[in-house]
């Protein structure tokens, strides 16, 4: 908005003023840098530089509206996880992303792949050590090629991290040692399947203990093990996730 009327001043303020509520106001003095991010909902006042300042004495203000970001959860749960840790994860997930201010979606509902920004698959009570075909699996599946083709960042939580890498062509096979369900190193652990080798991935984080994968990164693709969703350093973890 710019005014170069010097008796707008009054009316210039109470613009400010009205916008506070809704963004956080900052004012300086000079050229707005080029290399500037107006993050979140910002105003600034930048005054004309000295060179250019005339009877008018300008203001800027350079307004941007905060963009919700469009998850599309693909929630894997089956009629047996009902009432287990598994389905309280994923209901703690898509309530996680609501207070975010992120607009979430579960399978069941419709929705245009022109308006989703970046998939999220839960986890689940699926094991594909045991089993390969199912209709849960077989539509993950297509969600994760579909999001792989339009290059959309795509994370895979522990069931979803074992579809992500054995839909690379990883193996899944059952973990040797079980592991006991609960915080390990800050991460939450809820699971009976393993990946434990994703040789030619970009990034991979391996257990200390157990040596199978907690963690991968290959192109748009992004797999944790553990559940980000059942810890204070997971609930850290998938908010610069879903920021960056």
């Amino acid at each position: 908005v710019r005014d170069c009327d010097e008796s707008g001043q009054t009316s210039n303020a109470k613009l400010i003023k009205s916008l506070q509520p809704f963004a956080i106001v900052n004012q300086g003095h000079g050229y707005l840098p080029t290399n500037a991010v107006l993050g979140k909902t910002k105003i600034f006042c930048v005054r004309n530089p000295p060179s250019l300042q005339d009877r008018t004495r300008a203001l800027f203000f350079f307004v941007r509206k905060k963009k919700k970001t469009m998850i599309l959860v693909v929630d894997n749960r089956i009629r047996t996880d009902r009432q287990t840790a598994k389905s309280t994860l994923t209901d703690r997930l898509i309530q996680m992303l609501d207070k975010a201010q992120v607009v979430s979606a579960e399978k069941s509902l419709p929705f245009e792949w022109k308006d989703v920004d970046k998939v999220i698959l839960s986890g689940s009570g699926l094991r594909l050590s045991k089993i390969t075909s199912h209709p849960v699996i077989d539509y993950a599946r297509t969600i994760v090629a579909e999001a792989v083709k339009r290059s959309i960042p795509c994370l895979g939580i522990c069931f979803g991290f074992q579809l992500l890498a054995w839909h690379l062509g990883h193996s899944v096979s059952a973990t040797k040692v079980p592991v006991p369900s609960g915080i390990v190193d800050e991460r939450y652990f809820n699971h009976h399947d393993c990946v434990e080798d994703m040789t030619g991935a970009d990034a991979v984080e391996h257990h200390a203990a157990y040596e199978f994968v907690i963690y991968f990164q290959q192109g748009v693709l992004t797999g944790v093990q553990w559940h980000p969703e059942g810890s204070a350093f997971g609930t850290r973890w998938l908010r610069e996730w879903v920021q960056c």
